[in-house]
């Protein structure tokens, strides 16, 4: 229950909640629209809708959702803003930044908040006091608050703690362009959706830069969003005039499979930033994507890939120093068109939560940061058909890449898992990602060998690539439980395809032999 109108000096914003097990009544987050008489509100799910109305002789044609919160929560906002003389104030000219990390932290806890494309950030907290401070970003210094760089706020019952700003300085200057590419499922015969995101992470303009993405050779580019410039062989090219600091913007590409793709088969594509004057950081100038071709699947699912084991996959031994790379796939199975998608993505407590960066997606979604290290992307107006009217239209994705807690030891398990809610039904949750640290090299020397070589996909359907980057010559063995060798051959290719589909399900042991010394895989067949 809440607002109402007691005169025309009296409006009502605060919110009620009445528990009748106890005959209690609990105060809620008080409304923040404009005071009005006769609206309309009601629930659905667990959420509720509050709007029109009367308003001193207006008529009010807004609309709010009211998503219900521990009521003993407190509110900190701000803003982080470019301050380029340093004086603590945004003036006209000086930009609200994007995608910085406002941290709260407590005595025993922390939260985070994100600024959106407004420049603009919230964290809910409990009672407590806490010290908020910017997140350090690249090429960038922190200006306001300089002494001290961080805020003190305490707070008790529903507290709003507003104006915490940050204004930040350019110590470089230099664009820094960045690329992530992504695909739904790959199914032959059939058309794809393929998508690459770019954005600047720089202080200066990227100008005339040239993007390249080189498409599998079973796959066939059929149209694009953005026009392609020119072609070479599997290589597709597009010429972007200027990408601003902080700027995001995509690339769609239709395509297709060939029929002679089996099921099973890993394609691999990859993008490449080139001609980018003084670039700050050429190490996020490129991505690539290895998809296994799929037939019938879970339409909303969730995978990952790292360095060390680069093709997407829902179980994986991973090494410490990986950046995890995480796909989530959604599909509308519904009856109707979904006018609004929101997935949800609570990270593990041995994920370095800031470091996040949320990559390529198959429609415009806004990106959020809650509290502790919840997820969240909406896609607005998604208009996602359900797969009875448009199969192929029916699907979604989006990719996200984080780093792991520094020094995670080996054993230490990664679990993660998305849910997806289609307008106003209850979340489908995916299944749960599990990743394994495991580094048994021992020696910098031992992980140089070991990742010398990329074997994948593992579990594998019976085919498997072992790709040679660095060209090490040597020779390869596969032998059964039983110690019996069923393959060997020679690496002189910087890839070798293996087929074992004569092999029964089961675990086999992959040798690798080079220079008088050897590394050893474990390697699971599973259909």
């Amino acid at each position: 229950v809440g607002t109402g109108w007691g005169g025309w000096l009296d409006p009502f914003i605060d919110f009620w909640e009445y528990n009748p097990a106890t005959d209690l009544w609990a105060q809620m987050a008080n409304f923040i629209g404009t005071r009005r008489s006769r609206a309309v509100g009601f629930s659905i799910g667990t959420k509720g809708y509050f709007g029109t109305g009367w308003d001193s002789g207006h008529c009010m044609n807004d609309f709010w959702e009211y998503i219900p919160r521990d009521p003993s929560y407190s509110l900190l906002s701000g803003k982080v803003f470019s301050d380029t003389n340093s004086n603590c104030v945004q003036e006209t000219g000086e930009a609200l930044l994007a995608n910085w990390f406002v941290e709260a932290k407590s005595a025993s806890n922390v939260f985070y908040g994100l600024t959106g494309g407004s420049g603009t950030y919230e964290i809910w907290i409990p009672a407590g006091t806490y010290s908020v401070s910017l997140i350090p970003k690249n090429y960038w210094q922190q200006v306001c608050p300089a002494i001290p760089p961080a805020y003190t706020a305490s707070v008790l019952f529903q507290d709003t703690v507003a104006n915490l700003d940050f204004g930040a300085g350019a110590v470089v200057s230099c664009p820094d362009l960045a690329v992530s590419i992504g695909s739904g499922t790959f199914r032959r015969c059939l058309k794809n959706n393929f998508y690459a995101l770019y954005w600047n992470d720089g202080t200066t303009a990227a100008i005339n830069a040239l993007l390249k993405i080189t498409f599998d050779s079973g796959m066939i580019p059929l149209s694009s969003t953005v026009p392609w410039d020119s072609i070479s062989g599997n290589s597709y090219f597009w010429k972007v005039s200027s990408v601003l600091p902080g700027q995001h913007a995509s690339i769609g590409v239709v395509d297709s499979i060939y029929c002679y793709v089996h099921q099973g088969d890993t394609l691999h594509s990859y993008a490449q930033w080139l001609n980018v004057p003084g670039d700050c950081n050429d190490k996020n100038n490129t991505d690539e994507d290895h998809h296994v071709v799929t037939g019938s699947f879970d339409p909303n699912a969730k995978e990952a890939c790292t360095g060390s084991h680069k093709v997407y996959t829902r179980q994986a031994a991973i090494l410490p120093s990986d950046t995890i790379h995480y796909a989530i796939h959604f599909q509308n199975t519904g009856t109707d068109t979904a006018f609004k998608v929101v997935v949800y993505d609570t990270l593990d407590a041995d994920l370095d939560i800031p470091s996040v960066i949320s990559g390529a997606g198959s429609h415009p979604y806004t990106f959020a940061l809650l509290g502790a290290g919840v997820l969240r992307w909406t896609f607005n107006n998604i208009l996602l058909p359900d797969s009875n009217i448009n199969e192929p239209l029916s699907h979604g994705f989006v990719k996200f890449q984080i780093l792991q807690q520094p020094n995670n030891p080996n054993g230490t398990v990664i679990n993660n898992h998305a849910g997806i809610v289609f307008d106003f039904n209850l979340p489908v949750l995916t299944d749960t990602v599990v990743l394994v640290v495991d580094d048994l090299s021992g020696s910098t020397h031992e992980i140089a060998k070991e990742n010398a070589f990329l074997i994948y996909p593992n579990p594998t359907t019976g085919k498997l690539v072992i790709r040679n980057d660095k060209l090490i010559a040597g020779s390869l063995a596969i032998c059964n439980v039983l110690g019996e060798k069923i393959y060997q051959t020679k690496i002189t290719d910087q890839t070798l395809e293996i087929n074992l589909n004569d092999q029964p399900n089961g675990i086999y042991f992959l040798q690798l032999i080079f220079h008088e010394e050897s590394v050893n895989k474990k390697i699971i067949i599973q259909r």
